[in-house]
């Protein structure tokens, strides 16, 4: 904590200073100012400066208005000015692009475009075109090598360029911006993308499925399925049937069909509905019944419910009650009441008083 000689008579000041363990310093505005006017000429933030001489920053902006007559920024921005009107000509010279200069000296593109139209009247292209500097390239690093390779190598590997810019990280105009650059013909990809086409037909009459397909050609199967259905005019289910073909079981599939049809049979077995299957697997209600159809699976809840009005006039007349019912027929009472409802069009107790007067 620094004190100038004007403060000396606060003795809080002091009392501070040794609560937090610093000797107050009594020091000179205008060496201060000095320091303050070299470290901007140097490039320092207004923050660097105020931690390297150990100022708040409401003191720094008060020295700054004494000595300069203006703020911080302001002075900054002077200091600045005088420097770059050296150097930056010299960098546009030597054929440095915008973002070259901002990395050197440390400042924002957008502060050197406003410079350049201040004081240079123009952009950085027209002042290249009147003094005809040449841009400098960039310095091929290691990183730019290594991509450009790698897009070479998938490219000829035959994935879309789609598919390398999200393999890579790249955006779509870096993508193009280097083919450009190092000469990176595309016209290659449709040669490769064709061989692949050709290679269609005959694995169709293999009997392959369209994921097979797209694993073995190294294509998506929404093209592989337009291309089907742009060639043939039909889909690959229909061009089976016109020509025959038997569908070939894959190895993968069949065992996880087969893990499938035991674990679905268990849940019947077990007297499970089909929505609590449908919570327990993550799949709809739509797609359970599906594959109970294609294995010819019953849900044992539907056939208690067929079997309903065959079974409970017996049941009434045994004076059974809702819950030895349920049990027996493997229902809920809830659905059982509202059946009983809808044909009888009373309660069960109310059916039961009628059993017992000798009503029907």
């Amino acid at each position: 904590m620094y004190i100038n000689n004007q403060d000396l008579q606060y003795k809080h000041f002091y009392k501070l200073a040794s609560f937090y363990g610093r000797r107050p310093v009594i020091r000179d505005k205008s060496l201060l100012a000095n320091q303050i006017y070299n470290l901007l000429q140097q490039g320092v933030n207004l923050e660097e400066i105020s931690k390297k001489l150990h100022i708040y920053n409401y003191e720094l902006v008060n020295i700054v208005k004494k000595y300069y007559g203006c703020t911080p920024n302001e002075l900054k921005r002077t200091v600045l000015d005088t420097s770059l009107s050296e150097k930056i000509p010299l960098l546009i010279e030597k054929g440095c692009t915008i973002r070259a200069i901002s990395k050197t000296l440390n400042l924002s593109e957008y502060y050197i475009k406003k410079w350049l139209k201040t004081y240079y009247k123009d952009s950085i292209f027209d002042i290249r075109k009147k003094n005809n500097i040449k841009v400098k390239t960039f310095s091929e690093t290691p990183e730019r090598i290594y991509l450009v390779e790698r897009i070479r190598t998938l490219l000829n590997e035959g994935i879309t360029p789609k598919e390398i810019q999200k393999q890579l990280y790249i955006t779509k105009q870096t993508f193009n911006y280097l083919c450009k650059r190092y000469n990176i013909k595309l016209s290659e990809i449709t040669k490769i993308s064709e061989e692949k086409y050709n290679k269609i037909p005959d694995l169709i009459k293999q009997g392959f499925s369209v994921r097979a397909i797209s694993e073995q050609i190294l294509l998506s199967t929404t093209k592989i399925d337009a291309w089907i259905r742009k060639t043939y005019n039909c889909g690959i289910k229909k061009l089976r049937e016109q020509m025959n073909i038997k569908l070939l079981n894959n190895s993968k599939n069949q065992e996880e069909t087969n893990a499938w049809f035991l674990r679905l049979s268990q849940y019947l077995e077990d007297g499970l509905g089909i929505t609590d299957i449908a919570k327990k697997e993550g799949r709809s209600a739509v797609n359970i019944i599906y594959w109970m159809e294609k294995f010819n699976l019953t849900c044992r809840k539907r056939n208690a419910q067929k079997l309903l009005p065959t079974v409970l006039p017996d049941m009434i007349a045994r004076k059974m009650g809702l819950s030895e019912i349920s049990k027996t027929i493997g229902l809920n009472p809830s659905t059982i009441s509202r059946f009983i409802k809808k044909t009888y069009g009373t309660t069960y107790s109310g059916l039961l008083d009628t059993v017992k007067n000798g009503g029907k």
